[in-house]
Parts: C-alpha cells; structure tokens; sequence
C-alpha cells in the first residue's frame, strides 16, 4: 500500500496574518495528540488539494511530515476538522491529531456504491441511497478506503441493510445493523390529465360572480 506523506511547517504564531497565510498559498493548521496541546502548522494548499481528493484524506491514515528549520520529524495522523469559508467553500483551517497505531479509534468510511441495478436499468425503478458513509471502529491499521457494495442484481422493492455489507476482518460498524443502507424503490406513477370534449371548463371567477348575484336577489 502506498505511503501518504504530507509536508507541513511549523508556525510561529497563533491567530496572526492568517489571511496572509491564505494569500501566500498555505493553509493554516494545527496538529495535537492524547494531550490536547496545540501545536500550529501550515500546508501547501495546492499540494494539499492533489492529496485529499486523490486518496480521500477525510478517513484516512497518513504521514505528516513536520519541518521545524532543520529538523523534521512525522507523525502518523487523521485529520479531525477540515474549517471552509461559508459563502466560497474554500478550505479556511484543518484539525490534524495524532493516531496511537495501537488504539481502536472511529472513523467514517464512504460507501461505495458498484453496478447497474436491474431495478433501475431494466424496471425503471429509483435508487433511493440512505447511507453514504458509515461510522466503524477499529485498529488505525485495519481502517478501510471504502466499503464497496454491488448493486447489480437488486430488484425494484430490494433493500440492502447495514447488517448484510460485507465488512472487513478487524472492521465493526457502528450503525444500527437494522438500519437500511439503500433501496430501489417503484418507478413513479405519471399522472395524465384528460380533458373530455364536449365539457367546457368551469372558471372559478364566474362561480363566485354568480353566487355573489344570487345572495343579491
């Protein structure tokens, strides 16, 4: 499996020129252990981006290499937080914390949906997802990329429960196993207006007009 390793810098300051940070291309972070004390970082923003989207960071185990003047040291890490600007989405602020290889620890991992349903390719029916990452627990070594899940020969009226995924060894999902991961639901009714001839629509306006002239007389 291939290593991920990420470099960071270690910051002076807390809370100063963050916005400078931003503009120089870094993104400002911070990384802490068992004991909570906070140690601040930043990243190459660019660098970053190429690494999140290209191995799913977000439930990831990786290397963050630490760069403090000559010295450097790594850590194995998760990240806790990742902090977007509101209105532009862009990435304000990451958590990273230190994993223990040897602690069970919590993560959610997405679930990875393979295959064409006949439900939906042959019956016309809709895939209706409910789950689209999954809480587990377990060793930081044993932590899974995905769980992967083939939905090719599900029927419309089928329905996959979290109790039927096929987990890996050393793997204990957290959800509730009655809980349904998807299903494929009836393809929907189209409602067809039909309009008889011969039968002249009624306004609502002229009704009211006439029940007005009525209570008149």
């Amino acid at each position: 499996m291939e290593e991920i390793i990420l470099k960071a810098t270690k910051r002076e300051k807390v809370g100063k020129r963050l916005s400078f940070l931003r503009r120089q291309g870094f993104i400002p972070c911070v990384i802490y252990g068992e004991t909570r004390e906070v140690y601040p970082l930043k990243i190459e923003k660019r660098e970053f981006l190429k690494i999140l989207h290209t191995h799913r960071l977000e439930s990831s185990i990786f290397g963050l290499l630490i760069i403090d003047g000559k010295k450097s040291i790594k850590k194995e890490v998760m990240i806790k937080e990742i902090q977007y600007h509101p209105v532009r989405g862009d990435i304000l602020h990451v958590d990273f914390y230190i994993v223990s290889l040897k602690k069970i620890i919590r993560v959610k991992v997405p679930l990875l949906i393979k295959g064409d349903a006949i439900g939906v390719k042959q019956q016309g029916g809709v895939l209706n997802r409910l789950f689209w990452e999954l809480e587990v627990e377990c060793l930081p070594k044993d932590v899974p990329k995905e769980i992967e899940l083939d939905i090719s020969d599900l029927k419309v009226g089928d329905s996959v429960y979290i109790r039927d995924l096929k987990i890996p060894d050393g793997v204990k999902i957290l959800e509730d196993p009655e809980g349904i991961a998807l299903t494929i639901l009836a393809p929907k009714e189209e409602v067809v207006e039909v309009k008889l001839e011969g039968v002249e629509e009624i306004k609502e306006p002229e009704l009211i007009r006439r029940e007005k002239k009525e209570e008149e007389e």
